[in-house]
């Protein structure tokens, strides 16, 4: 699925998430992860790897089993990777599975994650990625 160094980047860090790692090594120290408030378990904007490390903490309170499954890449002009998921998981307290559509917007510069964008569709993903 990957074509580029940009491409292979992003999919290799779902596979390290898939495999349980945060693999904040290809993230920029000042790295942003901003999350719409339309999407389940945590939302705002989360700076740092220290705030990559808090939102996947407050993912795992709400959910378990937590992975996403690339479904589609597409490179942009800028360092710019959006990218089709399934988010994929289940509810701690009830019990119910979660497969739902997210995108994420990437930002990469000099082979790090600059800003991550979580989007509840793709329309709201491509703005995103047009005001990179």
């Amino acid at each position: 699925m990957a074509s580029s160094a940009n491409v292979a980047l992003v999919d290799l860090i779902y596979e390290r998430f898939n495999a349980g790692e945060l693999a904040l090594e290809y993230f920029h120290p000042n790295v942003r992860m901003s999350q719409s408030q339309r999407i389940v378990g945590t939302a705002g904007d989360f700076d740092g790897h220290e705030g990559l490390t808090q939102a996947l903490e407050e993912l795992r309170q709400g959910f378990e089993q937590i992975r996403f499954e690339p479904q589609s890449y597409e490179e942009l002009p800028g360092g710019v990777v959006v990218a089709e998921t399934r988010w994929v998981g289940r509810g701690v307290a009830s019990g119910a599975a979660v497969d739902a559509p997210v995108w994420h917007v990437w930002t990469i510069e000099d082979g790090l994650v600059t800003s991550l964008g979580v989007h509840p569709s793709e329309r709201a993903a491509r703005a995103a990625a047009d005001e990179t």
